[in-house]
């Protein structure tokens, strides 16, 4: 059963992670939203409810639990893109060495690793643009309402996932009900 929930992405978090020197705890909110298997999610979030980490963490399992996995974030700025990679790399150096995989790539908007076959998963987190030519990915536009050309960026994301099979999410605290969020 153990190992069962380790396979889990929220399992994997609250398994191998810490924070605070404490193993990492979920909300029940930030489990529902990591075990979701809809290729859409939309969340339409308070502010400091712990989405950005909750995104950064989602990432992270992901990258260890799958043999390749590439994960991209649009931030509505480049200080809350290095935010997603910070909170990843806080979580990564928490794990048992023994879980991580190798570390190949490691700056402020980008984290890669690798392992022991070669096999490579990726963090890519980027400024208000639109997403490119990843390939298989999941998708994370954070705080939609807020970009200047949502539509653009929207449209740019859908093709990754729809020719890859990943998940596209889309979140935002409440900006009036203008713009495609």
């Amino acid at each position: 059963e153990l190992a069962d929930w380790l396979a889990t992405v929220s399992g994997f978090i609250q398994g191998a992670t810490q924070v605070d020197d404490m193993p990492t705890q979920l909300y029940e909110y930030q489990q529902e939203f990591n075990e979701c298997a809809s290729r859409f999610r939309a969340v339409l979030k308070g502010r400091q409810t712990g989405f950005s980490f909750t995104f950064a963490a989602e990432a992270l399992a992901k990258a260890h639990l799958k043999s390749e996995h590439t994960a991209i974030f649009v931030s509505y700025n480049l200080e809350d893109a290095k935010e997603k990679i910070r909170y990843a790399r806080m979580l990564y150096d928490t794990m048992p060495t023994a879980w991580q995989r190798k570390l190949v790539t490691d700056n402020k908007t980008e984290l890669e690793f690798a392992d022991s076959k070669g096999k490579r998963s990726r963090l890519i987190s980027n400024p208000c643009r639109e997403p490119r030519g990843k390939g298989k990915a999941d998708v994370y536009l954070d705080e939609l309402a807020f970009y200047r050309d949502a539509r653009r960026i929207y449209v740019a994301a859908v093709p990754i996932i729809t020719r890859g099979g990943g998940t596209l999410t889309v979140a935002s605290t409440p900006l009036g009900k203008t713009g495609v969020f």
